[in-house]
């Protein structure tokens, strides 16, 4: 904004400056072109010339300085702010490559922790889920209440959980999830036992589990409610995702 400032304010004082000049020259012209004048009055005038000239001059002198003098400021302020934008770029890789370095970290941290064996008594589950139809406010703390119950029976790695109330469907999205063998078998006891507990609760009748590494799906898992036996069951066998 001030640059942009300092530049309309030269260019209005060149304006200014070389106008008047120019209908003073214009004036000198039509003034020459007259045939009739007495020897006084051309002595007079080629005096007056002679004067004009020499403003003229200064004027083009000081609008130089001035064109000089903006395209350098301009300039300056180009620099500086390349200048800027490059520490900022470097100080956003830099910002970047610390993140990645904490979650590495983190990541090791959780791989340490023992994944947390999964209640005989469940973990409550029954009194999140709503009776009757609630808002999509209601909902959204749902979905926040029942990712912060399960994530650490799932490797300590919070889900994105999405309840659709309409279809009675709860998908729930594990990312950058990476454990040791042992504690996958761990977790896939825990889920056998949340799918179990879930059973109960008349308002999910389809569950989808998937599991991400590096933003891409490696496993998941679609349970369905056998009519017949009033259960959430495994739609398609444990494995890996092509």
């Amino acid at each position: 904004m001030l640059l942009l400032f300092i530049i309309i304010s030269i260019l209005i004082t060149m304006t200014v400056l070389v106008v008047p000049r120019a209908i003073i020259q214009m004036n000198i012209n039509k003034i020459s072109k007259l045939r009739r004048y007495s020897e006084d009055f051309k002595r007079k005038f080629l005096k007056y010339q002679m004067i004009q000239m020499v403003n003229h001059v200064k004027i083009l002198v000081l609008v130089a300085i001035l064109s000089v003098g903006s395209t350098i400021l301009m300039t300056y302020k180009l620099i500086v702010y390349e200048i800027k934008q490059s520490s900022l770029v470097g100080e956003l890789a830099g910002v970047r490559e610390e993140i990645e370095i904490i979650h590495l970290k983190y990541q090791e941290l959780l791989n340490e922790l023992p994944v947390r064996e999964y209640p005989s008594n469940g973990i409550e589950l029954s009194q999140i889920f709503p009776k009757n139809n609630v808002d999509q406010k209601e909902i959204e703390k749902l979905e926040v209440n029942i990712a912060n119950k399960i994530y650490p029976y799932f490797g300590y790695t919070s889900p994105v959980v999405i309840y659709n109330q309409e279809k009675k469907l709860l998908i729930i999205n594990f990312s950058s999830l990476s454990v040791e063998n042992i504690q996958a078998d761990e977790i896939k006891k825990n889920q056998n036992y949340f799918i179990e507990e879930l059973s109960a609760n008349r308002s999910i009748i389809e569950v989808l589990i998937k599991f991400n590494q590096k933003n891409e799906l490696v496993e998941q898992f679609h349970y369905i409610r056998n009519t017949m036996t009033d259960k959430l069951e495994s739609n398609y066998e444990y494995g890996k995702v092509d």
